[in-house]
Parts: structure tokens; C-alpha cells; sequence
């Protein structure tokens, strides 16, 4: 991936990790990858108390016209000890680490203009050989990661773009490593006062980079660019395929009539006839010709026989009703009726008043007659 922008990028990797697998990403074309300045600087701490352990950092400063470097496993930092603080292939060098960095950190990114930081680096020297009495440097060279992908290369702006050195001091000296006249290094004084610089000075030395601050917030979206200019025209495409065969055309005109042919004695007794084509198999009727005029009307025809009857149609809906007609005459007497059916019997009345008392009554005695 290119990107022409201007972006920075401050990381400081960790130092566990440094055998983690690496692992190898897809294929991305890098073109133009230019460092202008590698910087190695050694912490205070190394080779103290006895100690064998140099512990650095490298920074890298990109060119401005630089292309992105975001793949994985792209860099390698080679150590070397040197009594000279150059570094080149006739410098006599003790190679102490041919890669400090650990996967994560051989894949720092690098974008145009930026300086980016490699941190708490550490390489090993043997003490028993480390001449402390002479000078010594500690060399370190960028090189491009066996484990890097094909498609990434890059390059130094200058010869010495891509190594760097710096003065290796033993902490202490063995009193056989003493000269005449000279004592033991004294312990380490106080803090001095701050000195005064002018921090715009081209001599003023630049500090060691400070820890990773926040992510900024994310700026107000710019707006669209303008469009850019139109490209050339593309190459002439192939011959398309062949399109489809077209309907056959409209009939032509019927040619004037041939000339009248002789009849000859086998034309008369031949039993054989040329073939028939149907009407389809000729070119003329397979496209449909334009309608022709509308005829004139035909005569009337003549009066057809009577058809049969229709079934009967659907009872349709009722009249209104009709005007009252006249009373009519006076009906004939009736037949008697029968008799009708018993009453049921009547409530029980009410009680009548009480009657007059009659007269005595005087019994008189019949015989009986025979």
C-alpha cells in the first residue's frame, strides 16, 4: 500500500515475545522505501555492575518522499563491536547479534517523513575478551528481514543511511587495566543543574523520544478533492462475437415473364416430376408480406333457415299489483253447518237468595193397584 501522505508513528514494542512465530501475511507491492538517517544510542545501564548486557535503541527517520512500509517482518538490526565509529565491509567488527528485534518490533511501520523508535533492544559481549582499556564501539546496521516478503526492498538516501555507532563504555576498569598515575573511577556525582541551550540550534542534539501519548481526537473530515485529469484512452478492445443471422428481407418485385417454351416428346411421356417444395421452404414465405387493401363489399347472401329455439329465458321479476276491480254479486246461502261440539260446563253461580216458606204438606195413602 502507497500513501504520499505525511503521518508519524511513536512505538514502543515490548521485549517479551522475541520468539513468538512469525507469521507471514499476503503480498503487498511497497515501491520506493528510503530511509535518510538510522540512529543507535546506549542506554546507561549496559555493561554495569559486571553486567555482559547492552541494552540500546535504534531510530529510524524516513524520507519525506518515501513510500508506506506497513508489512510484517520486514527489518533486521545486525550488532556489531568496533574500535572505529564507522562501519563498513573494511571495518574490523565482532558481530554480537545478526537480529535484536522480535517479531513485533521487525514489524515497526514506517510512513514518509516519520521517525520511528526501536526500543530496549539487548545484545550480548564477552567480558573476558572486552579489552575495557581501549575504545570501543557499538555498531548497529539495518538490513532487509530474511522472513520479509518478496515484494519489499528498500534503500539509504546516502551510504551511511543505514548505519550507525556510538561510544561503548565498561563501567568500571580492574585495577590490572589501571595505568600508572591513574585511580579507580569515583562514584557517580550529583545531578547537575539544567545547562542553558538554544534548543533551535543545529548543534543542539535531539532527545530520546518520549513515551507513546493518547490518541488524538479525530479531526473534522476534509473536503472532497478536486476531480483529476481524464486519463488516456485504454487499448482497443478484442472483435466482438458474431451477432445473429438477420430476418430475410422483403420479397422483390416479380421479373418480367420468361420466354415461351417448346413442348418436346419427353416432356409429354414422362411419368417423373421435379420436386415439391412446400410453401415455407421458400425464402419469400418465410417472412410475412404487408396486408393488402380492403376488398369492396361482397352482395347480400340469401335469407338462411330458420334457427332453432332458445332455450327458455329467466323468470323475471314480479308485477306490482293491480287496481281493485268492481264488488261482485252476492253469493248463494251456505249449507247448514253441523251441530257444534258441548260446552264445558259454567262456573258454579252464586247462591240465591232464601225462598217463602211453602204450605203444610198432607200425605195421602193410594192403595196399590193390581
Amino acid at each position: 500500500m502507497l500513501d504520499g501522505g505525511l503521518r508519524t508513528l511513536w512505538e514502543v514494542p515490548s521485549a517479551t515475545g522475541r520468539d513468538a512465530a512469525s507469521r507471514h501475511v499476503s503480498t503487498i507491492v511497497f515501491d520506493g522505501v528510503e530511509i535518510d538517517q538510522t540512529s543507535v544510542s546506549v542506554s546507561g545501564q549496559s555493561l554495569t555492575d559486571g553486567s555482559d548486557e547492552v541494552v540500546f535503541s535504534v531510530t529510524l527517520q524516513s524520507n519525506p518522499e518515501s513510500a508506506d512500509a506497513t508489512q510484517e517482518n520486514m527489518w533486521q538490526v545486525a550488532a556489531y563491536l568496533t574500535s572505529t565509529p564507522q562501519l563498513s565491509d573494511d571495518t574490523k567488527k565482532q558481530l554480537l547479534s545478526s537480529q535484536v528485534l522480535s517479531p513485533r518490533q521487525s514489524s515497526q511501520a514506517i510512513f514518509p517523513g516519520s521517525r520511528s523508535g526501536l526500543y530496549d533492544l539487548r545484545t550480548n559481549v564477552d567480558r573476558e575478551t572486552l579489552d575495557c582499556s581501549a575504545t570501543n564501539y557499538l555498531c548497529v546496521q539495518l538490513n532487509r528481514s530474511s522472513l520479509a516478503d518478496d515484494s519489499f526492498t528498500f534503500t539509504g538516501s546516502r551510504p551511511d543511511s543505514l548505519t550507525s555507532c556510538e561510544r561503548l563504555y565498561c563501567a568500571r576498569k580492574t585495577s590490572a587495566q589501571l595505568t600508572a598515575g591513574e585511580g579507580p573511577r569515583g562514584d557517580k556525582g550529583q545531578k547537575g543543574e539544567p545547562g542553558e541551550a538554544d534548543i533551535n540550534s543545529a548543534n543542539f542534539p535531539p532527545g530520546i523520544p518520549g513515551p507513546v501519548g493518547p490518541p488524538g481526537p479525530s479531526g473534522a473530515q476534509g473536503p472532497p478533492g478536486n476531480s483529476g485529469p481524464k486519463g488516456p484512452p485504454g487499448p482497443r478492445g478484442f472483435p466482438g462475437m458474431d451477432g445473429m443471422p438477420g430476418l430475410p428481407g422483403t420479397p422483390g418485385p416479380p421479373g418480367p415473364p420468361g420466354k415461351a417454351g417448346t413442348l418436346v416428346a419427353s416432356a409429354q411421356t414422362s411419368q417423373y416430376k421435379g420436386p415439391q417444395l412446400p410453401g415455407y421452404a421458400y425464402p419469400q414465405a418465410q417472412a410475412a408480406g404487408n396486408p393488402g387493401p380492403r376488398g369492396p363489399p361482397g352482395p347480400p347472401g340469401s335469407r338462411g333457415p330458420q334457427g332453432l329455439t332458445g332455450p327458455a329465458g329467466p323468470a323475471g321479476e314480479p308485477g306490482s299489483p293491480g287496481n281493485s276491480g268492481p264488488p261482485g254479486p252476492p253469493g248463494l246461502p251456505g249449507r247448514p253447518g253441523s251441530d257444534g261440539d258441548d260446552g264445558s260446563p259454567g262456573a258454579a253461580g252464586q247462591r240465591g237468595p232464601a225462598g217463602t216458606p211453602g204450605a203444610e204438606e198432607t200425605q195421602v195413602y193410594q192403595e196399590p193397584q193390581e
